[in-house]
């Protein structure tokens, strides 16, 4: 009686074997005999290769200082789950295809994200939680994340976005990583956190809404033309906007061909008709310029 594995190993030989001495193969008009034989045999070898699980590795951080998160919880919607080490670093296996995993951790606003999971390779999805609102610490947090690609080949410029914020007010300013604003006294607000080796998160809150002022915020990718540095539209850039409620809106960087290096994402203003302030997506790709009504021009 023949073993099974004795079985299977004369089966994977001969659909090795064959080819090379079955009966002639036809060959397609332009395609020697060796490529036909190939294209006959790859996918069976292929299909070795990805049968199985795979592993999807990362870090959860803190959004509000940028800091791995130590202890948070990433789980599959089948219930397995991992914790973070003390860095914020975790790794776990899952089916291949598309996965969606949860980060969360008691005090923070959870985060779900997709991962296309291939067996037998490690897939890389990072995560940054908000920490909960309250208190009146912080009225608004606004999170910034990004390709996870730490710097640019062939010079390894840094891969670089920068979070800007300004106030149209009486008193205007300008929050961003060379004037990191103030959450204690004014403009109250303030760059929480500020990363440029890729993914972020960089930060940006609010803890005190000022009258009559329009809040406009954008992204710069600020090494953009550098060789190497792709545009911002290809950058993955994606916004998530808190308050003490939870996630308010989340919004990605426009695909849009463009040359510009700034991505003007939304406004934030008070309505008298809703007796609450608003979030208004711009989703416009122009060329960074300090004062943002030159921005405005531009988005017109």
């Amino acid at each position: 009686m023949i073993k099974r594995s004795a079985l299977l190993t004369i089966c994977l030989l001969w659909l090795v074997v064959a080819p090379a001495w079955v009966a002639p193969v036809p060959v397609r008009a332009g395609l020697s005999l060796e490529q036909e034989q190939n294209d006959l045999l790859l996918p069976i070898m292929l299909k070795q290769f990805i049968f199985g699980p795979g592993t999807v590795s990362g870090r959860v951080f803190d959004a509000s200082n940028g800091l791995g998160l130590a202890d948070a919880n990433v789980c599959l919607p089948t219930m397995a789950c991992t914790t973070t080490n003390s860095q914020g670093y975790y790794t776990i296996q899952a089916s291949p295809g598309e996965q969606e995993l949860t980060a969360s951790m008691t005090g923070y606003f959870s985060v779900i994200k997709t991962v296309e999971v291939v067996g037998g390779y490690t897939s890389e999805l990072n995560f940054a939680l908000s920490p909960y609102l309250t208190g009146g610490n912080v009225e608004l947090r606004i999170v910034l994340t990004w390709d996870p690609t730490p710097t640019w080949p062939p010079d390894q410029v840094e891969n670089d976005l920068d979070a800007h914020l300004w106030l149209e007010a009486l008193l205007p300013a300008h929050v961003y990583f060379d004037n990191k604003g103030d959450c204690t006294n004014y403009p109250n607000a303030c760059l929480e956190a500020d990363y440029r080796r890729g993914f972020g998160p960089e930060t940006i809150a609010i803890r005190q809404f000022e009258p009559d002022t329009v809040y406009h915020y954008g992204v710069l990718n600020y090494n953009q033309g550098a060789t190497g540095v792709p545009l911002i539209n290809q950058t993955s850039a994606h916004v998530e906007v808190y308050d003490e409620d939870g996630l308010v809106t989340s919004l990605d960087v426009p695909q849009q061909p463009t040359g510009g290096n700034f991505w003007y994402v939304f406004t934030y203003t008070y309505s008298p008709q809703q007796g609450s302030w608003m979030i208004t997506p711009i989703n416009c790709i122009a060329d960074y310029r300090e004062d943002i009504a030159e921005i405005l021009q531009q988005c017109d």
